[in-house]
């Protein structure tokens, strides 16, 4: 079993920081914070709203989400 490079781990643990980061700003609302992490462009399909293809959008729509 080979051992997994620095590169790797490294990224492994980016990843998992960021992740972390992401949920734990979702779980509590933090619009702020997720909007730092989307990109002006991004591409996301919601099973209830369908295709989002802007930021805004995006979070317009996890704001009426979050105001049930």
């Amino acid at each position: 079993m080979a051992a997994q490079s620095a590169t790797e781990e490294q990224l492994k643990e980016t990843i998992t920081k960021l992740d972390a980061e992401y949920f734990e700003a979702y779980n509590t609302c933090n619009m702020e914070k997720q909007s730092e992490m989307y990109a002006e462009d991004l591409e996301f399909y919601h099973d209830k709203g369908g295709l989002m293809t802007s930021k805004q959008g995006l979070l317009e729509s996890l704001k009426k989400e979050y105001l049930w």
